[in-house]
């Protein structure tokens, strides 16, 4: 689009940016940043965390925040940032997500959407957390202003470096975190619907027109009376990409896609392996970040196919874990679950996901979820539709429905039933095990630089 060649016959109406979110950015008033954005998966915040915790617990309600506190929490790393770097705090005026980053540089406008931000409201009335903050000794005034995001937040400026000084004059509109931007696309925004965002690591959410607050869990405002409860997890298709990197054969590659599909030609034991995927800590529903990943049940006869379908199941059995504590305060009856994301190309690991959750599982025709989510908040925001809901209506479309018990899968079905108990006995086992190891680590780290130091 804004490329050396131009492009010809396209009229550009509108700017929607969807991106990823626990990301802050810390800048000044004049919008340079004070230090390095803390991402998604930083962890650095644990004290702070655990502090602000307790701190909402002394809170009447109404003043508490949605989700729970922990080491990726906006509010943790804000904390951090005044208590370990208050030479950069001092020059804080505003904190900001990456997508609000860029809209603030397309419009010069500071504002962030409800939806991404609502780790910093109150439950009662989704307006930003003044009483916590006070307690904090922080600034309320580094929240930007909050608005929908179909809300128009001005136009691009004029003067921009080429190639974006061919954009003045364009609308720019809130927009939302990669989730509810991906959770719309699929058509998924509507009560008793769940939504996987199945890429380098996964998403999920079931949607609720009761607010719930359940332990492990994030539930937050995702639309007019709809909540979201689930989350993001840490675990994914980077787990097969890492397994393909660490012990694949130069004939496999690293291609994730072409192993799944040769997978179902491969002889697999019958006795099989078990999965813990936490490779990078996890998030939802243990928000431990030194929980480790395992194979449990190895024996001679195991091969390399072996290792990758309990991978793909290790996945999908986390995912039912949230599934299972979303569903079952309320008994919400799932009609399906709605995927997208480059994983959910796979047939094999579709069905998978059908099979280990007992749900339908139905994949949509566009990939990009989020861009496509994206689109109808544009459209929403030009008036082209009337509501989300008639955009989710008339722009998501379904490509193909994985149903639990399809075929030869009606067996696997009980099969999982029994591996995941296993799952979750492993999973109960491991977890103080995890914590043990990486503070033994952590007690040794000069030893272990120095052995390093010597290897090389």
């Amino acid at each position: 689009m804004l490329s050396k060649s131009q492009a010809t016959g396209i009229q550009i109406d509108g700017i929607v940016i969807s991106a990823i979110t626990r990301t802050q950015i810390f800048l000044n008033k004049n919008g340079q940043s004070v230090r390095p954005a803390m991402t998604w998966a930083d962890s650095r915040a644990r004290d702070q965390a655990g502090r602000i915790a307790s701190a909402v617990q002394t809170l009447d309600k109404r003043f508490r925040t949605f989700g729970p506190i922990n080491a990726y929490h906006p509010l943790a790393r804000i904390l951090w940032l005044l208590e370990k770097e208050p030479q950069n705090f001092e020059q804080l005026y505003c904190v900001l997500e990456p997508k609000d980053y860029l809209n603030f540089r397309l419009t010069g406008a500071w504002a962030a959407d409800e939806i991404s931000l609502s780790r910093l409201t109150t439950i009662v009335d989704r307006k930003p957390a003044e009483e916590l903050f006070s307690q904090l000794n922080l600034p309320i005034e580094i929240i930007p202003p909050l608005m929908s995001p179909q809300h128009c937040i001005g136009p691009v400026l004029s003067g921009l470096d080429s190639p974006f000084d061919r954009l003045a004059g364009v609308p720019v509109f809130a927009g939302s975190m990669d989730a509810w931007c991906a959770s719309l696309g699929l058509g998924a925004l509507r009560p008793q619907y769940a939504y996987d965002i199945s890429g380098t690591s996964e998403v999920l959410g079931v949607l609720s027109d009761s607010y719930e607050e359940i332990p492990g869990l994030v539930t937050l405002p995702w639309y007019l009376d709809l909540y979201q409860i689930g989350g993001p997890s840490q675990t994914g298709a980077d787990c097969l990409r890492w397994y393909q990197e660490a012990f694949g054969s130069s004939h496999e590659g690293i291609d994730p896609g072409r192993v799944l599909q040769e997978l179902e030609k491969r002889y697999r034991q019958p006795e099989p392996i078990v999965f813990l995927p936490y490779l990078r800590g996890e998030r939802t529903p243990l928000w431990d970040p030194d929980v480790r990943g395992l194979f449990f049940g190895i024996n001679r006869r195991h091969s390399s196919t072996d290792f990758i379908w309990a991978i793909l199941e290790g996945v999908a059995f986390a995912g039912r874990q949230i599934l299972e504590l979303a569903t079952k305060f309320r008994k919400i009856s799932l009609h399906e679950v709605r995927i997208g994301g480059g994983a959910a190309r796979s047939d094999l690991w579709c069905q998978i996901k059908s099979s280990i959750w007992k749900y339908p599982v139905t994949r949509m025709k566009e990939a990009e979820s989020a861009l496509l989510g994206a689109a109808m908040v544009g459209y929403c925001g030009l008036a082209e539709y009337s509501s989300l809901d008639q955009a989710q209506a008339e722009m998501a479309h379904k490509d193909r429905s994985f149903e639990p018990s399809d075929g030869a899968w009606r067996e696997h079905t009980k099969l999982y039933d029994l591996l995941y108990e296993n799952f979750l006995e492993i999973q109960k086992a491991a977890l103080p095990l995890s914590r043990s190891l990486v503070q033994r680590v952590h007690n040794h780290s000069d030893l272990i630089s120095y052995q390093q130091e010597n290897a090389q």
